[in-house]
């Protein structure tokens, strides 16, 4: 396999016009969720801004909702950060983050999309996630993982575990969440609220989208790094490994029967025996769905004909079978803009009264994507840098020893925006 594997570096030259981070015409699908309902397959992403959602019909995808959420202050549309599936007593709802506002529709239908519940929160929590851990439904932010009900919302328990890119907070179980970083697996235990091991991996990037599954029939961890598909017990250590294309590997996803991992590795997706740790298929993904493709974010579903792996493919989303040959593609066809600020310019902290020495969320929008930004507090200076929607998310402590009025600025270090706030200090 490595030898054929082999033939298609020279192919991965002209597939990064395609990769989260570079130029590009059209905005890329590098990740999403995936159902099962009513036996039929549902696919939704936001990586376009607005939150897509499509069912597989007839071996096509078909849109059932393009939707955006609206800043009532500017009467202007906004991005959706993340979304989740969930089936509630044979009703399926999707529920997507944006800013600080929760959204919960209700796609029963698989037909549209209607709105049943927007709830906002008063504490500054920029949403940058929401997804199920185990059975419960979460929100991510800045300031950790917030467990939330269902009906109205709530927040009924809290972790303070972040990670940079809220996708890698992910479990398929109740008590362990994973944190993945760039050279370890954090396993944190919901129980002591403690980090309880972690999983040696390699990551030359820390900003693309991963996920561990845990195996709970076999006791075992499946993580891809950018070298190789790891396979730990439960007690951390290293049981086995697969080298693959050295090459970003970004996902891995278990199959309905739990005989097998599929994982994805930009290239393509491979289909392994998880008793052999040995390949038992595979498919190149680069022009399987539309060209240019790269394979990233992974689901599967399993819907009345059998197992289904949804791809992330960058230019397409792409569908395949359990034999990895494949069912359905739709393109990625969302424009991006230029590259300008793509919101107002506004500078928030998460208090309006801070002690000495307390830290405080600081966050701003309205600066170009993927910044350097400064933010200046008397004499002090910090540095954060924007996501690649131009808003940032930052924690810092207040320096100095002297109470009364004082000011943060926030400058964009390439656009020279800027925008200072006032604050209240106290001892």
């Amino acid at each position: 396999m490595k030898k054929i594997l082999g033939v298609f570096l020279v192919l991965i030259i002209s597939l990064f016009i395609f990769i989260p981070g570079t130029k590009s015409k059209v905005k890329p699908y590098y990740s999403g969720e995936a159902i099962s309902f009513a036996g039929q397959v549902v696919v939704g992403t936001i990586n376009s801004g607005a939150l897509e959602i499509f069912k597989l019909e007839n071996k096509t995808l078909i849109k059932i909702a393009d939707l955006s959420a609206l800043d009532q202050k500017f009467g202007l549309p906004k991005d959706f950060e993340d979304l989740e599936f969930n089936n509630e007593a044979g009703r399926l709802y999707v529920y997507a983050v944006s800013q600080y506002e929760i959204y919960k529709y209700d796609l029963t239908s698989l037909s549209e999309a209607s709105l049943v519940k927007k709830r906002a929160n008063n504490s500054w929590e920029w949403y940058n996630g929401i997804d199920k851990l185990g059975d419960d439904l979460v929100t991510k932010s800045a300031k950790g993982i917030n467990v939330i009900n269902t009906d109205n919302l709530d927040v009924i328990n809290s972790y303070k575990i972040t990670n940079t890119v809220s996708y890698n907070l992910n479990s398929n179980v109740n008590r362990f969440i994973f944190n993945i970083l760039s050279t370890k697996v954090e396993v944190y235990d919901r129980e002591s609220r403690t980090v309880v091991r972690d999983l040696p991996v390699i990551y030359d990037s820390a900003n693309a989208n991963h996920k561990v599954f845990s195996d709970q029939i076999n006791s075992r961890y499946y993580v891809v790094d950018d070298y190789s598909l790891r396979q730990y017990d439960f007690n951390g250590k290293l049981l086995n490994s697969f080298k693959h294309l050295e090459h970003p590997g970004y996902d891995v996803v278990n199959s309905t029967d739990n005989n097998f991992i599929y994982f994805s590795n930009g290239v393509g997706v491979v289909k392994m025996d998880k008793a052999t740790m040995e390949p038992k298929t595979w498919r190149y993904t680069t022009t399987l769905g539309e060209k240019e493709g790269w394979a990233m974010g992974l689901e599967l579903v399993r819907d009345s004909t059998g197992d289904k792996l949804v791809i992330f493919n960058a230019s397409n989303i792409l569908v395949l079978d359990e034999k990895l040959n494949k069912v359905a593609s739709i393109k990625a066809s969302r424009e991006e803009t230029s590259v300008v600020p793509k919101e107002t310019l506004s500078l928030g902290l998460d208090r309006e009264f801070i002690q000495v020495g307390h830290e405080v969320y600081v966050v701003g929008t309205g600066y170009l994507p993927n910044e350097k930004i400064e933010l200046q507090v008397f004499d002090a200076k910090f540095y954060t840098d924007t996501n690649s929607l131009g808003r940032f998310n930052y924690k810092l402590t207040i320096p100095g020893d002297v109470a009364g009025r004082a000011e943060i600025k926030a400058v964009g270090q390439t656009s020279g925006l800027h925008y200072s706030l006032a604050f209240s200090i106290s001892n």
